[in-house]
């Protein structure tokens, strides 16, 4: 059992079937289990939280975050403004091990930008 993600160049978000995805065999289509268009460039980033495995953050080429809630994948979160004046093409992401609402979000640029989500807020940035 399992939920596998996979950003688009069109800028959505997909969900399979992990069981599904690994049975595919020839033109056998893996299920999907939702599709969501989220960013208008492509998807750079995706990371599911450790804490809470139903909350998978994506980034754009545009610098924007959403968050996804996969208990009801028909809405979005963005952290605070859901985009950072640092950032340009998100490049990577990543939950905190132990603090489950702090999330950071790696730049093209060299810039990296920590995200409280509780505080809806950047609370540190720096270059590389």
């Amino acid at each position: 059992e399992g939920t596998i993600a996979g950003g688009m160049d069109d800028g959505s978000v997909c969900l399979w079937d992990a069981a599904s995805v690994l049975g595919a065999e020839g033109d056998s289509p893996a299920a999907v289990i939702a599709s969501k268009a989220l960013y208008s460039g492509p998807v750079k980033g995706l990371q599911f939280n450790h804490v809470q495995p139903f909350l998978l953050a994506s980034g754009s080429s545009n610098a924007q975050l959403s968050l996804l809630d996969l208990n009801d994948p028909s809405k979005t979160y963005a952290p605070g403004q859901g985009k950072s004046q640092r950032l340009e093409d998100i490049s990577d992401l990543a939950w905190n091990a132990k603090t489950q609402h702090i999330l950071a979000a790696a730049s093209n640029n060299g810039w990296t930008v920590i995200w409280d989500l509780r505080g809806k807020r950047e609370i540190l940035q720096f270059a590389n």
